[in-house]
């Protein structure tokens, strides 16, 4: 195995444990959670975080595989726009509540990045 796909391997793994962790995360932080997606307005908030948090861990695991080639990393792609618009608000808040929730935004940013990347690197 030569250094390029040694660092991709690494790369995806590093990138999709972020997914993979969060999926398992939500699974006990459920309560803490649907609030914040309930006042989003969107329906179902407890399905909707379920879901998603599915998504993540199943999409995550594809990923650090290499399952789907460009399909993982476009589907967490996906998850994560949809997921930054509906509740990374900033725009809506003022003082260290924005500047905080700029912030992950600003990271989810970063991570978009990473996918799209990864997304054209299908080993």
């Amino acid at each position: 195995m030569d250094i390029e796909t040694i660092l991709l391997v690494i790369g995806r793994v590093l990138l999709a444990s972020l997914f993979v962790a969060a999926g398992i995360k939500h699974c006990f932080v459920a309560k803490d959670i649907v609030p914040m997606i309930a006042a989003r307005g969107l329906p179902y908030p407890k399905l909707v975080l379920g879901l998603g948090s599915a998504f993540e861990f199943i999409f995550g695991i594809m990923l650090i595989f290499g399952i789907a080639g460009p399909w993982a990393p476009l589907g967490l792609a996906a998850f994560t726009i949809a997921a930054t618009l509906m509740l990374v608000n900033f725009w809506d808040m003022q003082g260290p509540e924005r500047d905080h929730a700029l912030m992950c935004f600003q990271y989810n940013v970063a991570i978009l990045g990473g996918l799209l990347i990864a997304a054209t690197t299908a080993i």
